[in-house]
């Protein structure tokens, strides 16, 4: 158990090159409290490790140390009183089997390379997907109570190997302020129009969400699919999506309405509890070229006025930026990998960010850009260069968000390891007399009530 973490089977490969190995009547290879494992469980997980070569013993101990890993939290899970809806497993499933077909083509090359049907392979995910699911709830339970100080982080930082310390590239910190053009009313009452059109179409009948959504959706992630997401938690979409789907009866059709996004409709397939299934049409209203060019000129005169001291840039966020994800931080932005301001020069994507940026002297304001939003509309930004960071060895002053995440990783897996090795003391535990040639991490041998052989 070199690293400790939630086991993801994935089993196709695995099982299909488990079926084409010489079969051996299956049996109980390790029991830890109440939950068993099978010799095929263990055989499954070594030949996924070995793509279908014959694992060596070295495998086969190693796999069935990570199976007692994840027993032991299915095991704790089931005393807490941890629970996985069957809404999460069938989504999870659902996820997975998108995946796999989206491997093979379609579902009938999965089926004949699987060897089973669909509804079959289902079933025989059901019950590992809920152990997986188990265990990973209750290793987040005991995970959720690890914090770490900035004491802590200076400690780890100063025990840390000077001369292996890496080398980091250079990093830039940043401001915006965006503004997008407004949508005229005629277009917005067009667009409405145009949606309601279709739902009237689909609620008589005379067409299905499939050909619409896959025709006039403007939702990249769902418009081929029906305009469908599998199973969701509540919070998961933007509320004005959810007050729909949570307002209109199952089976129903939704009003048209209006998001940060554009304006949709929805079709409620399912509901249980605050999860949900559904499926929609979105579409965005069109700006018109006068309007791009006006809110080009108006953010050109206020870039002016920052750059004559005449208007501060953080007053100017406040009273003239549409960026919600900025407008509350001064117009700072985030770098969503890290939480933290600084972007590494090389992984910024957008070219015309890129280039602005270097081009830019600390504190200077750069000329309006055009923009592509996540939604596809087009917006106009001008940037302020924060800080520039040149490429160096990493240190705690520059590169602090770094030490901090590797320190309380260090810290999660210390708890977990002590958890582990508290648990084995007093959790039942019994283990084949195959494994007795096995190196295990942990001396599960000594577990209260084992009766290892």
């Amino acid at each position: 158990m070199k690293n400790l973490s939630i086991l993801t089977f994935f089993f196709l490969f695995s099982a299909a090159s488990f079926a084409q190995q010489p079969q051996l009547i299956d049996k109980i290879s390790a029991v830890v409290g109440n939950e068993i494992i099978l010799h095929s469980d263990v055989e499954i997980s070594a030949l996924q490790v070995t793509e279908g070569a014959t694992p060596s013993t070295e495998i086969r101990c190693q796999s069935l140390e990570d199976l007692l890993f994840q027993k032991l939290l299915v095991n704790q899970a089931r005393i807490d009183s941890l629970e996985v809806s069957e809404v999460e497993i069938q989504a999870t499933i659902q996820r997975r089997l998108d995946y796999f077909i989206s491997i093979f083509g379609s579902i009938e090359e999965f089926e004949k390379w699987y060897g089973k049907s669909v509804p079959e392979w289902r079933d025989e995910f059901h019950d590992p997907i809920e152990e997986q699911l188990l265990a990973r709830n209750a290793q987040q339970q005991l995970m959720g109570a690890v914090s770490i100080t900035p004491g802590e982080v200076n400690d780890f930082f100063d025990k840390l190997p000077k001369d292996s310390l890496p080398l980091m590239s250079e990093q830039v910190q940043y401001s915006r302020i965006s503004m997008d053009p407004k949508v005229a009313d005629q277009e917005r009452q067009s667009t409405i129009q145009f949606l309601d059109s279709i739902r009237v179409m689909l609620i008589s009948g005379k067409s299905s969400m499939t050909s619409q959504a896959a025709k006039w959706s403007e939702d990249p992630g769902s418009k081929f699919g029906g305009g469908c997401y599998p199973m969701q938690q509540k919070g998961t979409f933007v509320p004005p999506y959810e007050e729909a789907v949570f307002t209109t009866p199952i089976g129903s059709y939704s009003e048209v309405f209006e998001s940060e996004y554009g304006f949709h409709f929805v079709y409620v397939k399912n509901r249980q509890g605050n999860q949900y299934e559904a499926c929609h049409i979105l579409r965005i209203p069109k700006v018109d070229v006068a309007a791009l060019d006006r809110s080009r000129n108006r953010l050109d005169s206020i870039g002016t006025l920052i750059k004559a001291d005449s208007l501060s840039f953080k007053v100017a966020v406040s009273k003239f930026s549409t960026d919600e994800e900025t407008r509350n931080q001064e117009g700072r932005v985030i770098n969503p990998e890290t939480g933290g301001t600084s972007f590494d020069i090389n992984a910024i994507s957008d070219p015309n960010i890129l280039l602005t940026l270097n081009t830019l002297k600390v504190g200077g304001i750069s000329e309006p850009i055009r923009i592509t939003k996540k939604d596809g509309s087009q917006a106009w930004v001008i940037f302020r260069l924060d800080k520039r960071i040149p490429a160096h060895k990493a240190n705690l002053k520059d590169d602090y968000l770094i030490f901090k995440d590797q320190a309380e990783a260090n810290k999660q897996q210390e708890v977990l390891l002590d958890w582990v090795a508290k648990q084995v003391q007093k959790t039942y535990v019994q283990i084949d007399e195959d494994f007795t040639p096995c190196t295990f991490q942990f001396d599960w041998s000594t577990a209260k009530g084992t009766q290892s052989h």
